[in-house]
This record gives C-alpha cells, sequence and structure tokens, in this order.
C-alpha cells in the first residue's frame, strides 16, 4: 500500500516539474502514457528472453525513431545543441545586462 501511496507521489512530481517547465497537460499525458507504455514493452522482452543492453537499445532505437523520425543518437545531439544555443544566448544576455 505505501509503494503505491509513493509511485503516486512520484508520478504527481514529475507532473508538477514538467508543467513547471511549460509543457501542456496533453504533452504530460502523452509523455506518462509513453512511459508506461515502454514499462510494459520492456517487462514484456524481459519475459521473453530479450537480453537488457544491446538487444533493448537495438529495440528501443527503432521504437523512438518510428516516433520521432529520428534515432536515439540523433535526438540527444539535436537537445544538445539546443542546449548549447540556449546557454549561448542566456550568457550574451548576462553579458549585456551587466555593460548596462
Amino acid at each position: 500500500m505505501q509503494e503505491l501511496a509513493e509511485q503516486a507521489l512520484s508520478l504527481n512530481g514529475a507532473r508538477e516539474t514538467l508543467q513547471e517547465h511549460g509543457r501542456s497537460e496533453k504533452w504530460i499525458q502523452h509523455r506518462m502514457m509513453g512511459q508506461e507504455t515502454r514499462n510494459k514493452l520492456t517487462d514484456y522482452w524481459s519475459n521473453h528472453d530479450i537480453k537488457k543492453g544491446s538487444e533493448f537499445a537495438i529495440l528501443t532505437n527503432i521504437i523512438h525513431q518510428e516516433w520521432t523520425e529520428v534515432s536515439v543518437k540523433e535526438h540527444k545531439e539535436l537537445k544538445e545543441r539546443k542546449s548549447q544555443k540556449r546557454l549561448f544566448y542566456e550568457t550574451i544576455f548576462c553579458w549585456h545586462c551587466q555593460k548596462s
């Protein structure tokens, strides 16, 4: 019973964090359903002798490509570039504020 209560608190915390980051309720619901589906899928894989590690990674990458049209590696690279670009603009903004 306590484990279920802890899971509910964890899910609510995740939902609140995503809302604080400006994610829409629809996006959050889609994300959480995706995570639940992935958990069920990896449980299925485990029960059918698919090896964790490389086999999970291959299957995950296939699913990710179908969903996003880019590989997991490409998606991570895109996110990294966005993060670097945001950091660059934040640095310029702070530098400009200090000069004013």
